[in-house]
């Protein structure tokens, strides 16, 4: 014999299956290219429209570049003093970054860029800057709050690794300051 229920359980329709706001707060997934995206989720890694300009994409910065001296220099930066090591010459040398410290800086440098404060880093940062070009505008807090709020991001950075996707997701799902940008 088939026993009642006293009070059904609810159920949730499939298409609110797993989407932030539903039943969670927004997270950020890692996943290695858009294609492995979530339908519900935003992809916000290289080659989307909140992609962080220091990251790289599918025109990855090569060993050497610009690019990647800055991102460089910005971890050696964030890290701060390390001891040197004894190098292949015989001459003593910082050690080298990790992709964990370059996560990082990378993080860093977005923040530094969405508040408007890349010109006031250290000379050894800057001078970089200045052999990378022109970036492009950040996007404003309106536009973040406008198409993130809400929503799942996704982008190329590990799970437990900073990203600029932290603060698109705290800037998205924040109420805003008063009198300005949100610094998170």
């Amino acid at each position: 014999m088939k026993r009642e229920r006293a009070t059904p359980r609810p159920r949730k329709r499939a298409r609110d299956k797993g989407r932030a706001g539903v039943d969670r707060p927004p997270l950020r997934f890692y996943r290695t290219a858009p294609r492995y995206c979530p339908r519900h989720a935003i992809w916000v890694g290289p080659g989307g429209q909140f992609a962080n300009p220091f990251a790289p994409g599918a025109d990855a910065a090569p060993p050497g570049s610009p690019m990647m001296r800055l991102v460089d220099a910005a971890a050696r930066r964030v890290r701060g003093p390390k001891r040197e090591v004894f190098g292949v010459l015989g001459t003593f040398e910082p050690p080298p970054v990790t992709e964990q410290e370059r996560a990082m800086a990378r993080a860093w440098l977005y923040r530094e860029w969405r508040a408007g404060r890349l010109e006031d880093l250290k000379r050894d940062v800057t001078f970089w800057l200045e052999k990378v070009g022109a970036l492009p505008t950040p996007p404003t807090d309106a536009e973040i709050r406008r198409e993130l709020a809400g929503r799942d991001l996704v982008d190329a950075t590990p799970d437990g690794w900073p990203s600029h996707a932290d603060e698109l997701l705290t800037i998205a799902n924040y109420p805003a300051c008063e009198g300005g940008n949100h610094e998170a």
